[in-house]
């Protein structure tokens, strides 16, 4: 008498899954492009001195979703960062070129979790100074990147918080950013 009661549970509780499953599915097209903007912060931490150096960041960017699950996005990253050690200014101003395969996994219908992995191609601007002296360089590379983060779609607005990984020169550079985007 268990086994049936137990049997007639899992078929019920199943037939409810799939049912929920065919209402969460959006009425938007899952792929197609898409173009945002976000704002954040980002740490630069050198690993042989353990100085670390923090500021704003921006970055519009563009993006095609071939799928539900996979997406391509280009994207222009920039800010600034600054910090003070014992009377000495170190600050830092950086240009970024990103180009990224972003891969999903939708946990309803409209949000879910995603990875990132890509390329970086930067051009930075760094100077220290104190009251007897001021020095700047230039510098320029490309890194790869990598970061994950979760999203959530509203028709054609969707947004997104983020984490993102580049280690630099023996430096890590962590970023955190809010994002909303449109489809179209």
């Amino acid at each position: 008498m268990k086994m049936k009661i137990a049997m007639a549970l899992i078929v019920v509780g199943a037939s409810h899954v799939v049912q929920a499953e065919e209402w969460r599915e959006p009425d938007y097209p899952l792929r197609g492009w898409y173009a945002g903007a976000d704002l954040g912060g980002w740490r630069f931490k050198d690993q042989l001195t353990s100085i670390s150096v923090t500021g704003f960041t921006y970055s519009p960017f563009l993006g095609y979703r071939v799928n539900r699950y996979v997406a391509v996005e280009g994207a222009y990253v920039g800010g600034d960062a600054s910090t003070s050690v014992n009377g000495v200014d170190l600050s830092l101003h950086a240009n970024i070129a990103e180009g990224s395969l972003i891969g999903s996994l939708p946990l309803t219908g409209y949000a879910g979790l995603y990875a990132r992995a890509g390329v970086a191609k930067w051009w930075s601007t760094s100077s220290i100074s104190t009251p007897a002296f001021s020095v700047s360089a230039d510098d320029h590379g490309a890194n790869g990147v990598y970061g994950a983060g979760v999203y959530e779609e509203f028709d054609e607005v969707a947004s997104r918080i983020e984490w993102t990984r580049a280690n630099i020169h023996g430096a890590r550079v962590n970023r955190i950013a809010v994002a909303a985007y449109w489809r179209f």
